[in-house]
């Protein structure tokens, strides 16, 4: 069986509307959507995130990055903090990390339990 693009991002969608999706956090970061929204072009950060939030490597809310886990899985991070050139777990996670595909904490899911 073959799915085009289109049929596997309306099958993740059914899966993504079960996320939680902290609206104040996601469009204090995400200056864009608060406009489409107050344009009328979409009706909430929940609604953006499902549609294209999502597949544009948005967050749906502040992930806690455990700092020990990801520095030992991440010993490049842990050297560009001793290096000065970043100052934290949490700091590259957002800036990079969660993009790249890296876990904030071991048993990371963002399907809140």
């Amino acid at each position: 069986m073959t799915l085009s693009k289109d049929m596997l991002h309306d099958i993740l969608r059914g899966a993504l509307a079960s996320i939680e999706v902290d609206e104040d956090w996601y469009l204090e970061r995400h200056q864009d959507v608060k406009l489409s929204i107050e344009a009328g072009s979409i009706a909430s950060a929940k609604e953006h995130f499902v549609k294209y939030g999502y597949f544009e490597g948005k967050l749906p809310y502040k992930i806690p990055v455990d700092e020990q886990y990801y520095l030992r899985e991440n010993p490049d991070v842990k050297s560009a903090i001793k290096s000065g050139s970043i100052n934290s777990a949490a700091e590259h996670f957002y800036s990079a990390g969660a993009y790249e595909g890296r876990l904030p904490s071991k048993n990371f899911s963002l399907f809140k339990a």
